[in-house]
């Protein structure tokens, strides 16, 4: 008890103690306003918490100058270093209209094979009529109608996913304009196919390989996409859909690749199982229904901007009523 008394009054004995010297502090307060304002007009002579000589002020002010523009120099590092960054990116619109343009003339160079036959087409003594023409150049028919339906497909594919695209960076730059390459080099693969017969193997591989070419630069463009957030348009971003789409669609061209490997008299005609992408695209909304086409930069998946405004407008609504 003794020793719980001696704590408590040597506690009482520190509140008196501490209530004195607030006291004095505010009864002498003119006094250090007054010596504070003398002080202002001379040089701090402490350093990280050591006295220094007072005959060395030049040497402290330096410290100080030093001190301040350290601090000072990460902000600015960061700014430049962060301005260089944007600096590496390019505006999407430009770039989306370049690559519109150059598909645009692969599906006009598609034309080139069947306009030459059109032209030597009547030179001879024997008098053709249309249907002669189409009868001897159905090859072509059919493959500048597929090409141009293979070019379309691959079109609006890439359009659907760069509509989610504000920026370039130097990456997905690079891979737009792989993917440009292989565009303009389809229609000489379209060529290949119609000068060489049915049964020519190489034909159908560069043919196919083109168009899987594309396919799987489709795929790299999609995932650099992805994880890049500082490519996309107002928080959006291709969703896991989009993305199971390009893997389907570049798993059924190599499909049709092999088959025409092993079944050379089908040709490019093999492509038609992309038809089969339509069904599987059904069957992976019903395994996964909450993967959509788009992703929101926080990670929640959307089908409609308006229907994530719905959404929004609903639980504030809720929100007041509650």
């Amino acid at each position: 008890m003794k020793s719980i008394d001696g704590l408590i009054q040597a506690d009482d004995m520190r509140a008196d103690t501490r209530a004195d010297q607030h006291l004095n502090d505010v009864l002498q307060a003119p006094h250090s306003v007054a010596a504070n304002s003398e002080n202002k007009e001379k040089p701090s002579t402490e350093v990280a918490g050591r006295a220094m000589p007072s005959s060395t002020p030049s040497a402290t002010a330096d410290v100080a100058m030093s001190n301040n523009t350290a601090g000072d120099e990460s902000p600015r590092r960061h700014h430049e270093s962060k301005k260089t960054r944007q600096r590496r990116l390019h505006e999407a619109e430009r770039f989306i209209t370049f690559t519109d343009a150059v598909v645009a003339i692969a599906m006009t160079l598609l034309i080139l094979p069947l306009q030459e036959a059109a032209s030597s087409w009547g030179e001879g003594e024997t008098e053709w009529t249309a249907s002669d023409f189409f009868s001897e150049n159905r090859h072509k028919v059919g493959a500048l109608a597929l090409s141009f339906c293979v070019i379309a497909l691959y079109w609006n594919g890439h359009d659907s996913m760069f509509q989610n695209v504000g920026r370039f960076t130097p990456h997905l730059l690079h891979l737009n304009f792989a993917w440009m390459f292989g565009i303009i080099f389809f229609p000489v693969a379209t060529a290949v196919m119609t000068e060489t017969s049915y049964d020519d193997v190489v034909g159908n591989v560069v043919y196919l390989g083109t168009v899987e070419y594309l396919s799987l630069i489709k795929i790299a463009m999609c995932i650099v996409i992805r994880r890049d957030e500082r490519t996309w348009k107002e928080g959006t971003s291709p969703g896991p859909l989009s993305l199971v789409k390009d893997v389907l669609k570049a798993f059924l061209v190599a499909l049709a690749l092999l088959i025409s490997v092993l079944v050379p008299s089908a040709g490019m005609y093999t492509l038609f199982l992309l038809v089969a992408l339509w069904p599987l695209m059904l069957i992976v909304r019903k395994i996964r229904p909450d993967w959509t086409e788009t992703t929101t930069l926080c990670g929640e998946l959307v089908l409609d901007p308006a229907i994530d405004l719905a959404k929004t407008v609903v639980g504030r609504n809720r929100g007041d009523d509650g």
